[in-house]
């Protein structure tokens, strides 16, 4: 499953990166998308490696926090070249949030989810107050305000949708989680059926051919 998450990252990474690129983006913008995404690239390709030679269980908690984590650093990175509005008011990086919970939900492990969720919420929160208290950005100086003017009824939305989103898929998972072990057990005795053994089977062979022992 891992494996399968490290595969669909460097998809959309490589997406994203497709769409900064398009012709007609601020010059500023355009590189700052591009330089943001190629260390995505680096980070996805280094964590789908480390996935691929030996798995261990905490590389899911440390991904699901690096995956939200980077969004919030890639939009503060605006501040560092001078374009404040671009942190709280992108459309297409903070989209990114989203595509990590979905990302983090296909773990079927609703505690990752709402790790990542939770996380991707208050980070955005503490960034959003803190460049709205450090900043005026509806000052004139900032006209004609190209990529709009500072709201906080924007910014609290976002970040109520960014906890609706957190709470809808850890419930979604929560949701899968109960089904499977109802499709995996006998209503009558409770025991495993048989094609919970066949799953519970194919994993054990997997895991023998990745280690190189016997089964």
């Amino acid at each position: 499953g891992e494996r399968l998450i490290a595969r669909l990252r460097l998809g959309l990474v490589l997406l994203e990166l497709a769409t900064v690129s398009v012709p007609g983006t601020d010059p500023t913008l355009r590189r700052m998308g591009i330089g943001i995404c190629a260390v995505a690239l680096a980070l996805a390709l280094a964590v789908a490696w480390a996935v691929s030679r030996r798995y261990r269980p905490w590389m899911g908690v440390a991904s699901s926090v690096i995956d939200v984590s980077f969004v919030t650093a890639g939009l503060a990175s605006f501040l560092w070249v001078g374009v404040p509005h671009m942190a709280v008011n992108s459309k297409v990086l903070f989209d990114v949030y989203f595509m990590a919970l979905l990302l983090a939900s296909l773990r079927y492990d609703w505690r990752l989810t709402a790790l990542g969720g939770g996380l991707a919420t208050l980070q955005y929160a503490a960034l959003a107050l803190w460049v709205g208290t450090t900043y005026d950005l509806n000052a004139p100086g900032y006209a004609p305000y190209s990529l709009g003017t500072f709201s906080w009824s924007i910014q609290a939305g976002r970040v109520v949708l960014l906890l609706g989103a957190a709470v809808g898929t850890s419930a979604v998972v929560l949701r899968a989680q109960h089904l499977r072990q109802l499709s995996a057990t006998d209503r009558l005795t409770g025991l495993w059926n048989r094609g919970a053994f066949e799953d519970r089977l194919r994993e054990e062979w997997s895991r023998a051919r990745r280690h190189e022992r016997a089964l």
